[in-house]
């Protein structure tokens, strides 16, 4: 068994700062309010900087919420009255951040429609009245327009994935126009709104390439780029290190060199929906996905130019953070990998440098709180059995907690005490994908 040395000093910091760039896709569900405030306990207890909404509707069926059609379903009627928006039931979803310190990604359009009945997904019959309608709702939620609320919404999103039939069946150039005219009558009213696009799949280059060029000649700047993305890679084709410097070389082609690109959604997955639906049994939210995720989150933490990373999302079937299915809506691997990996991008207030002398594919991130504590994440993804051992200063011990294919609750949230030899602690790595944190 190899042995990999990690190497910490307590008073080198890094020379990247600590950035909380973990968002999340929707809020505690609301259909069931008999479930909800454990929901909302364990949703907070992430510390999400950013909240993002798509697809809501399916975390909540039944429930009609904040797709433009779902809140203005009769597309006929005078947009400028208030009762022909159906407000109630998004009201009652955004109140999950009425005591939250979250920044809001307000998405304006539609959920996925498997169905192939393109009801909603559809170019506007008339764009500038669907423009006028998306106003209408960003006043609502952030300056209580029309008896609404006050959200902290400083970034709104236009659309979904342009580039799927199931979420729009227009071409690049009416995506480009439903984006410039919300883009203008955000701007005019909401001028400290930033509004991006184009929300496709970060593989689809050609399409960036061509809604910039649009945006260019129409004399309109994105305020920044998302796209989502899907993938099984850290390294090599098809992973963020092949395709987010693609698409930022096309942003500094167009003179946005100085403008932010974020994943609008993410998970460990296929690449291409169109070619498979399938990864290994429970891979979305099982050790392997956390241990990707968490290895992704500390890769995006030192891209410059990468701001959120909004994960897809709360509570969707296989790809959620909580089992459903579950009589206790059991909380899932990724769910604990989020939170260790948490406790270091949201409590600790300086970054420590640390480095190894090992060939391993482990991704490393450390800090240190405002109380001295020194906190280490190793992230294990596709790993060898090894022992990793970190040396820390004058350490003699810490705290364990660890998420791997046998996890358990008590294990990532109490942890277990381990004595240190001569200052290296050693934690023994035995199947593939985990994900480690000590506290000492």
């Amino acid at each position: 068994m190899k042995t990999v040395s990690i190497n910490l000093s307590k008073n080198t910091l890094h020379a990247k700062p600590i950035r909380n760039i973990l968002g999340i896709n929707n809020l505690p569900l609301v259909n069931s309010a008999r479930f909800y405030p454990t929901d909302k306990a364990r949703f907070d207890a992430l510390n999400f900087r950013y909240v993002r909404f798509h697809d809501s509707a399916l975390e909540n069926p039944g429930m009609q919420l904040v797709d433009i059609s779902k809140i203005f379903p009769l597309f006929h009627l005078d947009e400028t009255r208030e009762e022909n928006y159906f407000f109630k039931q998004t009201d009652l979803y955004m109140k999950s951040l009425a005591d939250s310190d979250a920044e809001v990604d307000f998405r304006l359009g539609e959920t996925i429609d498997h169905s192939r009945s393109f009801a909603f997904v559809n170019v506007p019959a008339d764009i500038d009245k669907w423009a006028r309608i998306c106003r209408n709702i960003i006043g609502h939620y952030k300056n209580g327009e029309m008896n609404g609320m006050h959200l902290n919404i400083t970034r709104v999103t236009v659309w979904e994935e342009p580039d799927t039939d199931v979420l729009f069946t227009g071409s690049v150039e009416d995506y480009a126009e439903m984006f410039i005219a919300v883009y203008k009558l955000l701007k005019k009213d909401f001028p400290d709104i930033k509004v991006g696009g184009p929300t496709c799949n970060c593989r689809n280059i050609g399409l960036i390439d061509k809604f910039l060029r649009i945006c260019s000649e129409k004399g309109v700047r994105p305020d920044y780029i998302i796209t989502t993305m899907y993938t099984r890679n850290l390294e090599g084709e098809l992973s963020p290190k092949d395709l987010i410097p693609k698409a930022k070389a096309v942003m500094d082609k167009y003179g946005l060199s100085d403008t932010k690109y974020s994943f609008g959604e993410w998970h460990y997955g296929v690449a291409d929906w169109s070619e498979t639906r399938c990864v290994t049994k429970l891979g979305f939210n099982s050790s392997e996905s956390a241990a990707f995720s968490t290895s992704l989150l500390v890769d995006l933490m030192d891209i410059d130019y990468f701001e959120i990373a909004y994960f897809y999302a709360w509570r969707t079937a296989m790809w959620g953070l909580t089992d459903f299915l579950s009589e206790d809506l059991k909380l899932l691997p990724i769910y604990y990998a989020f939170m260790l990996y948490q406790k270091i991008a949201t409590e600790c207030v300086e970054r420590l440098a640390i480095s190894t002398d090992s060939d391993t594919k482990a991704r490393l991130l450390a800090g240190k709180t405002a109380d001295g504590k020194t906190r280490v994440l190793v992230s294990c993804f596709a790993e060898e059995d090894c022992i990793i051992k970190v040396c820390a200063d004058g350490a003699d011990k810490a705290i364990l907690k660890s998420v791997n294919k046998a996890y358990d609750e008590k294990q990532c949230t109490d942890g277990v005490e381990i004595l240190s030899e001569n200052g290296t602690f050693d934690i023994t790595h035995i199947g593939r994908d985990a994900v480690y944190f000590l506290e000492f």
